[in-house]
């Protein structure tokens, strides 16, 4: 009985969080529609920088959206290491279809890592000809009009960062369309209710425009090559200088490329280990945001009674109106609505993850393994050899 008196305790603050993080994306998103107005300011010049590692699907096209923009004076830093030099005949054909963009690359002769993304980034900064900074994943992908809107709210009065969300596009399998669904009925009503509360103090690599300045202010990208969320850091390094973060209602497409349940699986939970390592009292608590797995352990307990069945499905179908609702009103995914009828089972899945975060300190990143510190620190470890690597130096011997 005192099982299913906390399980109901629980599912119902898990109810009132739905409700919750619902009103708080409606706000936000209406609120920013509504007041969404082109400014007569002049624009300034921007460094946009894109940090590169690996070809993937759609790398081109990504990388092409954002050398693209209807935008008065910018530059594009392709920011790439030695082992991806392999990249620059793409990047030459991408120049040579845009004539008159000023396009070029810079290649980190001395990343040492771990975080080689961040390695990459500090020798563009470096070589950027503006003070405005805009750097985004490789992954991204925007409209015309990105620059233009993100540029506007960094001009604002003490604004030292703006940040964008995202959302899952051009789905090619289950697995890519099972994280585009976690991004759109956990992740940003997550965020959203979280900035609703207290604002926000962290940035995501979908977009984090800045300054040369505010980066100096904490040191520089040097003090975070030991970090694994890079993105979250440089927010949160900003927020503690005093600067305020503008969270930008303008979304960005983030092209997944998960070809199997493996790396679906190693991706979420990098994503997971990620928030627990930043923000490990809120990822404890967030618990409560599993509320499908919450009721489906209550309708065990209860012996699938018809209040336990009445009470999981309720919280299904919850899910499933807000999912449809956002998704029409503001995601504009139709991509993803034909995985709209897994998201019970996504949601047992990520309970899941939840559970195998706290197991382990191990994360897969391009190809590599680190091992995540206390703090948010890494450290790469050894690459896992094959057995027939071990039978082919015996064979030499």
């Amino acid at each position: 009985m005192r099982i299913t008196t906390l399980l109901l305790f629980l599912i119902g603050l898990s109810l009132g969080y739905i409700f919750c993080s619902t009103f708080c994306t409606w706000i936000f998103f209406k609120k920013n529609r509504q007041g969404r107005k082109d400014s007569a300011t002049a624009l300034p010049p921007v460094s946009v920088i894109k940090p590169i590692s690996g070809l993937e699907e759609g790398t081109l096209a990504n990388l092409m959206s954002f050398c693209d923009q209807d935008y008065p004076d910018y530059e594009v830093i392709f920011s790439l290491s030695e082992e991806e030099e392999f990249m620059i005949s793409l990047l030459e054909d991408l120049k040579k279809s845009l004539p008159k963009r000023n396009i070029r690359w810079i290649i980190s002769n001395q990343n040492k890592g771990p975080n080689y993304k961040v390695g990459n980034l500090i020798g563009a900064v470096r070589e950027a000809n503006y003070e405005i900074l805009a750097v985004s994943d490789g992954d991204m992908r925007v409209d015309r009009n990105y620059l233009k809107q993100v540029v506007r709210l960094l001009l604002q009065e003490k604004v030292g960062l703006v940040t964008c969300l995202y959302r899952g596009t051009h789905i090619q399998n289950i697995f890519s369309g099972l994280l585009s669904l976690t991004v759109q009925t956990d992740f940003i009503p997550n965020v959203l209710l979280d900035h609703r509360l207290e604002g926000i103090s962290y940035a995501f690599g979908a977009t984090i425009l800045t300054t040369k300045e505010v980066l100096k202010s904490f040191g520089g990208l040097e003090t975070l090559e030991e970090y694994l969320a890079d993105d979250y850091e440089i927010g949160n390094q900003v927020h503690k200088k005093g600067y305020r973060i503008c969270l930008s209602p303008h979304l960005v497409d983030h092209i997944f490329s998960t070809k199997n349940f493996k790396e679906y699986f190693l991706h979420h939970l990098r994503w997971a280990i990620t928030q627990r390592v930043c923000r490990p009292v809120g990822y404890f608590a967030s618990i409560i945001t599993h509320s499908v797995f919450l009721a489906a352990v209550f309708l065990v307990l209860e012996g699938f009674s018809l209040a336990a069945v009445t009470l999981f499905f309720f919280i299904c179908g919850l899910r499933l109106l807000t999912f449809i609702y956002f998704n029409k009103t503001v995601f504009g995914n139709g991509e993803v609505t034909p995985y709209l009828w897994l998201i019970p089972f996504n949601d047992l899945l990520n309970t899941v993850l939840w559970f195998a975060s706290l197991l382990t300190n191990t994360v897969h990143w391009r190809g590599r393994r680190f091992r995540v510190l206390r703090g948010g620190k890494i450290i790469e470890l050894p690459r896992k050899r094959r057995i027939f690597e071990y039978v082919s130096e015996i064979d030499s011997l």
